[in-house]
Formats: C-alpha cells, structure tokens, sequence
C-alpha cells in the first residue's frame, strides 16, 4: 500500500500521515496531476450537526497524504496539463472545475479558473435531463465518471441518460454514443449503440474512448439488496463514434482470460489507459479483487490479485467494528509500470513487470 490500509473499517477516521500512519474515511476517484501527485475524494464524513462532510486528499508518489480544504466532494474528476481540476458534482447533475491550489470549487457548476484563480465562465444547467448545446444549457442526469484527452476534451458517463456525453474546451455539449434512455448491449454506430449500466471510463491518446458496462439484474430488498451481473465487457467507442465490443462475454460472466469475447469479467468496475494503448480494468469475483489488462488486440489477462477477507466483529465497542478487504476501486495510470488504485481505506501503488 502507498497510504493508509487496503482493509475497510466500519468506523474510518481521516488523519493525514505518511504511508500506513494515513488513513482515509471512504476513498474513491483519484486522478493524478503533472508531478504525479495523486488527488483522491474521500468521505463523505459525518461532521457537526450529523451533516455529511466531504474532504479531498492529497497523496504525494512517497506516500505523505495531506487534506485539502475547500473541495465540492467529486464523484469523478480529471485534471488537465495544465492542472486545472474538473469534476462531476456528487449532488446535482452538472459540473465544476478549479485550478490546484487556488480558490476551491463551485458546487453543481462547471467554472474554468485561471492560474490566478480567478474563476470564470458559465453555470451549467443542473436540472437533469437530456440536452445537447453550449453547457449553460446542456442537461444531464446522474453524470458519474469524467476523463479528459490530450486536447482537453472531457468525456462523461450520462449514467441516466445511458450515453456518453462529450465537452470540448469552448463548452460545447455533444453525444458521442448511445440512445437516451435506453438499456441495451448493441453495437453500432453513434446513437445506433446502447448501453446498460456504465461503470468505468477512460481514453487513449488517439482518442478512442472504452467504457465498461454491464447488466446487473437486482436481488433482495433493502440494505440485502446485492448487484450480480449477467454479462460484463468493454466496449470501445472510436473518434467517429461508432461502439464496439472490445473483450468480454455477453452471454456469461466471470474471470477467465483470453481474447476478445473468450474471456470474461464479473465485478467490473474503473478502467485506466496506458501510453502503449493496453487497458487496465479493475474486476473483482467472489475470490479475489482483481486487476485485468486487455492489450489493443483484445487479449485478456490477469496482472493484480488481492485476496478479500473479513474478521469476527469486535464487539467490545459500539458500534461493532468489522474490518475486511474490498475491491478496487477507482484506478490511474502513473507511467513506468505504475498504477495507483484506491482499495479498502488507501491507496494501492501497483507495479507491473517490466
């Protein structure tokens, strides 16, 4: 582990440190920034008056974790070559963004900020919705993950809407695959293609984006209620915005490695891309939490395992404590072999084999 401890506690605390003497409440997105710091959102945490308080984490790559104040808790966030920070609004169905160390974020907002921090431009529309246009137009509903390219166009997971929105740098809202409202696994071209239930993001250099996306049929009710999918691949959307599916099954569900729709995934979640094109996808079974890799040609494999456990409840405190293993979660390419992922109560630092 870089930070903190890859085991989920029922009662997590927050407390900045180096390493295993961090720890984190409930880390999620994480996105690295031009010197390879890794930013994480954490929380929320219960502060004064039971209300529900969100924090935003700073990890060093020597793993000193500090936090940082000020910060609209992301969902999902991307940074820029220019460090400017872009998020998805946890509440409400927009946007905001805020350089690194300057004056924090507008909540539910999309606002460019300068070096100087001095934050400009349009408040976005956060009725949600389904509304292509400039952004102070444009709706969305339930957006959840956001990657940016090269050029500084981001791309969101409109989760309700089952698309994939795009945002150039002027603003401009367009949809790059998909059919509003509509649930499905067909391949095709632009709004010919549907998706299911989109969970991961990412995008490589030459703009290709991948999603990874499953069917989860519902069991149980109330806090019962578990998510098993009954297919779970990836499926790569070109620059043209014509949907394919790049690995994985539609007809089963597991952790078999191969090619293309030999192999299979099961828990899938975050996706990453590194600078040679191979994907990075965090998958997770009933064994195992699990990172998987998918060459350009589709070839399927298993580079990262953790093995999930759980212990007896420590009922000498109340509430209980129980403290187990959970799977990745969110996952980042850092270069030279290396990928930070947040799992349990930190930050997983992975280093693959050269």
């Amino acid at each position: 582990m870089l930070a903190g401890s890859e085991t989920l506690s029922e009662n997590p605390s927050v407390v900045d440190g180096t390493g295993a003497g961090a720890q984190f409440a409930f880390p999620r997105s994480l996105a690295l920034d031009q010197s390879g710091n890794i930013y994480v959102a954490d929380g929320p945490i219960t502060g004064s008056n039971n209300t529900e308080v969100p924090i935003m984490r700073k990890v060093t790559p020597a793993g000193v974790v500090t936090t940082l104040t000020g910060f609209t808790y992301a969902y999902s966030f991307a940074i820029d070559g220019n460090n400017n920070f872009f998020g998805v609004s946890q509440s409400t169905a927009g946007f905001f963004s805020a350089t690194i160390g300057g004056p924090q974020l507008v909540s539910g907002v999309f606002v460019e900020a300068n070096t100087a921090g001095q934050q400009q431009g349009l408040d976005a529309d956060v009725t949600p919705g389904y509304l292509n246009g400039l952004l102070v137009n444009a709706q969305f509903d339930q957006p959840t993950k956001m990657v940016i390219d090269a050029n500084g166009n981001l791309y969101v997971v409109d989760f309700g809407n089952c698309l994939i929105r795009k945002i150039t740098p002027d603003g401009t809202v367009s949809t790059m695959a998909g059919t509003p409202q509509v649930h499905g696994h067909t391949d095709g071209l632009g709004s010919q293609a549907t998706f299911d239930y989109i969970v991961g993001l990412a995008v490589d250099r030459a703009g290709n984006v991948y999603v990874s996306d499953a069917s989860y049929f519902i069991a149980g009710v109330g806090a019962e209620e578990a998510a098993t999918p009954t297919y779970a691949v990836i499926r790569k959307i070109t620059p043209a915005g014509v949907v394919i599916t790049y690995a994985g099954s539609n007809n089963a569900v597991g952790n078999a490695d191969g090619v293309g729709p030999a192999a299979t995934f099961d828990g899938i979640g975050a996706l990453t891309v590194d600078d040679a094109g191979n994907l990075y996808v965090t998958d997770s079974s009933a064994n195992a939490a699990l990172v998987r890799m998918v060459t350009p040609a589709g070839v399927v494999s298993t580079v990262a395992s953790v093995t999930p456990y759980a212990n007896t409840p420590d009922y000498s405190v109340a509430p209980p404590i129980m403290t187990f293993t959970w799977a990745f979660s969110d996952i980042v390419w850092a270069g030279n072999g290396v990928l930070y992922s947040t799992i349990g109560n930190g930050v997983a630092k992975i280093q693959l084999p050269q």
